[in-house]
């Protein structure tokens, strides 16, 4: 199960993020952008989650979901559809030289954090997360 890892990913990928923007509160939302032909099972992902966020910054947090359809651009005509599969047509001009241009994606969008002070959203610049990367704390370090 691949998503375990992805999960393991979006987790550290996190971690980065409240890093950079030095954000000390609790996450309470992960959302992610899911193309259909990217591979990954949505609803394996929300299973691996919750494991791969156990004892971090995510502990808690909920992962919210966003599938992408399937896109493509006609190469002929410049039509761009959604393409139904197995047979990738252009619904304009029934050419078969077309080009997907979208449903690949697997990105981070954004980081809901809650602070005792107020809710804040960091939006994601993405990237790809290393196992062995924890969270930041999340309470400030005495000093």
């Amino acid at each position: 199960m691949h998503e375990l890892s992805i999960a393991m990913a979006l987790v550290d990928d996190v971690a980065r993020a409240l890093e950079t923007e030095n954000a000390i509160s609790s996450v309470t939302t992960v959302r992610v952008r899911i193309g259909k032909l990217s591979g990954v099972d949505a609803e394996a992902l929300k299973q691996a989650f919750p494991i791969a966020a156990e004892n971090t910054c995510c502990n808690a947090a909920q992962l919210a979901i966003t599938e992408i359809e399937t896109q493509a651009t006609c190469n002929a005509c410049g039509a761009e559809f959604m393409p139904e599969f197995a047979f990738c047509i252009c619904t304009a001009c029934n050419s078969t030289d077309v080009a997907i241009t979208g449903g690949r994606e697997l990105l981070l969008e954004s980081i809901e954090l809650n602070d005792t002070e107020q809710s804040d959203t960091i939006p994601a610049k993405g990237g790809q997360g290393s196992p062995d990367q924890g969270c930041p704390d999340s309470q400030p370090k005495e000093g």
